[in-house]
């Protein structure tokens, strides 16, 4: 099944979703990067979005559990974005996760993607947790 997402709701409040990619004619746009991150994440934390306190609260779950959601664009290419005001200079957490502040910026962002129940959230961020520490447990002893 696709993943099938809106963000209509975003522009309607002025929120820019789209840029243009550096080097690249004008022509060429594409979504910013948080926002198509926090497309794909919603399959992650099983949240369509249109909770936004859910929403906010799992994706950080997941990335103090699991690691970062995204890499941050080069310096040059934020500098741009920035200016563009496609993502803003607080889009990023001291920590390098997507600030709570641009996850609510994202609110009315909806996808189709499965919904989970908090205690199914909470049983598949635990297993996760559990992989990734095996996964770094078998690289450390193949050393």
């Amino acid at each position: 099944m696709s993943l099938n997402w809106n963000c209509k709701a975003m522009t309607e409040r002025g929120i820019e979703i789209w840029t243009t990619h550096p080097g690249k004619a004008d022509e060429d746009q594409r979504l910013n990067p948080v926002t198509e991150s926090l497309v794909w994440a919603t399959m992650i934390v099983g949240c369509d979005g249109r909770k936004i306190d859910t929403f906010v609260q799992r994706i950080r779950e997941y990335e103090i559990a699991c690691g970062k959601l995204m890499h941050w664009p080069e310096p040059e290419w934020t500098e741009r974005a920035v200016t563009a005001n496609v993502i803003r200079a607080d889009s990023q957490h001291p920590d390098g996760y997507i600030s709570n502040a641009e996850l609510r910026r994202h609110e009315g962002m909806s996808t189709n993607a499965s919904s989970l129940t908090d205690a199914q959230w909470a049983k598949k961020l635990a297993r996760m947790v559990a992989e990734e520490a095996e996964a770094s447990l078998r690289r450390e002893l193949s050393k």
